[in-house]
């Protein structure tokens, strides 16, 4: 069983399954977190290609993804399974301080709404779009902060340039380094709304997206890639136009005036959290594991 491999591990992964295929030859099971990279080259591409030749069941988190294994590489319907991702609640144990203490900590007001962005800094993440958003927002809402948690791929510079164009600075604290894990939950406890303005078709589900819909937070989130297979408009979290600021900015607008439609969102995030636990992805794994192993070529 490999779980899907960064470009600079391919090599290593292909060696080990080519050999494998030369010798006693193991079934493998190979999980696709994404189908290839999220920012790939033609080389990623060939690697992804050739590796998936040497495996024989694949996992991928969202049905697009299978469908797209099917359609676009040629594999087996019976041979590519769906298997949700697991929940990412275990980040709620370390809460224990109060949202006016968390504020203090990251230097806001008590008065101030904040919107949070979290995870990875890559393009691909859309950070950019919602700091071009901001000033629409604080247009209308003059004490909105945005709160950026997460280790920078980019450089810092890629982030201080476009919030000093948009006149943003007062309105926007980066933390730009890796988060531990006991420290996830203050920027989510101190958070009033989450924000992933995704921009990239490779995003088959979110880690980030999980921990907020752990944590109960109302989420504003691209529909890309399987999100939507997580994510049911005004259900449990509002789907914004991947790449348009001018409605990302209404969204945002649109969820700080309505508290109600707030606290339903998070409430259903967080009931649909709840169905993603580690037990049932295990049993699924282990059917995959016993069909596989009954398979040779």
């Amino acid at each position: 069983h490999i779980h899907w491999f960064t470009p600079q591990m391919a090599p290593l992964y292909y060696t080990i399954l080519k050999l494998n295929s030369m010798g006693t030859r193991k079934p493998v099971v190979l999980t696709c977190h994404n189908i290839e990279p999220h920012e790939s080259n033609p080389l990623d591409h060939l690697m992804t290609v050739k590796t998936f030749e040497l495996a024989d069941h694949f996992v991928v988190h969202a049905a697009q993804n299978r469908e797209r294994l099917i359609k676009d590489y040629g594999k087996k319907p019976e041979n590519v399974h769906v298997v949700h991702h697991g929940t990412f609640g275990y980040f709620t144990r370390w809460s224990k301080e109060s949202k006016k203490e968390l504020k203090k900590f990251f230097h806001f007001n008590d008065k101030d709404i904040i919107l949070l962005f979290f995870g990875y800094i890559r393009k691909y993440k859309g950070l950019h779009h919602l700091l071009n958003a901001l000033p629409k927002v604080v247009e209308k809402n003059p004490n909105v902060k945005v709160l950026v948690g997460g280790e920078l791929w980019l450089g810092k510079d890629y982030i201080d340039d476009i919030i000093k164009r948009n006149g943003m600075e007062k309105h926007v604290r980066v933390y730009p380094r890796y988060v531990q894990d006991y420290d996830v939950h203050k920027f989510f406890d101190v958070a009033d709304i989450f924000v992933l303005p995704y921009n990239n078709s490779e995003q088959t589900i979110s880690g980030p997206l999980l921990v907020g819909m752990a944590f109960g937070k109302p989420i504003i989130v691209s529909p890309v890639g399987g999100v939507g297979e997580f994510i049911k408009a005004k259900h449990n979290g509002i789907l914004t136009p991947c790449g348009d600021e001018d409605a990302l900015a209404n969204n945002i607008n649109m969820l700080i005036k309505d508290k109600k439609l707030q606290k339903r969102l998070g409430d259903n995030a967080k009931k649909a959290n709840d169905e993603f636990q580690w037990g049932t992805v295990a049993k699924q794994y282990l059917q995959i594991y016993k069909k596989a192993a009954g398979m040779r070529k």
